[in-house]
């Protein structure tokens, strides 16, 4: 019997495959990578549970909130102060005008102002009483699995 020393001929083709060789699937983690990933599951726990990012958001939420009601008011007061203007007449003789109109632009900008700030405040309060919600739900979820236990 002759050789085939044809050097395409020595090729594997994909049904020849080694089955010595090792195939890593895609997901293939690595045992560093698995417990880095454990490590920061803990930490992210131990930090859930004490609390640290409610208490950070919850004084955010606040501040926020105020900084929103402030904002909504002022506008709501340039918006009184504006339409006040507008209502003003200067009449000489037969001529009367109303310089105030010149002033809808910015009633306008001022009124779109104040729709956005209330949304956000409105956002701002549903956001608190969402993280509040979630609290005291899993607080008494934490409360019947310790009591369950003991």
């Amino acid at each position: 019997m002759e050789e085939n020393t044809n050097p395409e001929d020595s090729k594997q083709s994909p049904d020849n495959i080694d089955s010595k060789e090792i195939k890593v699937s895609p997901f293939h983690i690595s045992k560093y990578k698995k417990k880095s990933i454990c490590v920061a599951i803990i930490l992210l726990i131990l930090i859930s549970w004490f609390g640290i990012i409610d208490k950070k958001t919850e004084k955010y939420i606040d501040q926020t909130m105020v900084t929103a009601l402030v904002a909504f008011g002022s506008a709501r007061t340039i918006n009184a102060a504006d339409s006040l203007i507008k209502s003003a007449d200067v009449s000489v003789m037969f001529l009367s005008a109303s310089p105030g109109t010149i002033l809808d632009p910015v009633d306008d900008m001022v009124e779109d102002f104040s729709t956005i700030m209330k949304i956000s405040t409105a956002s701002l309060v549903l956001q608190k009483i969402i993280r509040v919600w979630l609290f005291f739900i899993f607080l008494n979820f934490d409360c019947m699995s310790f009591y369950a236990v003991s």
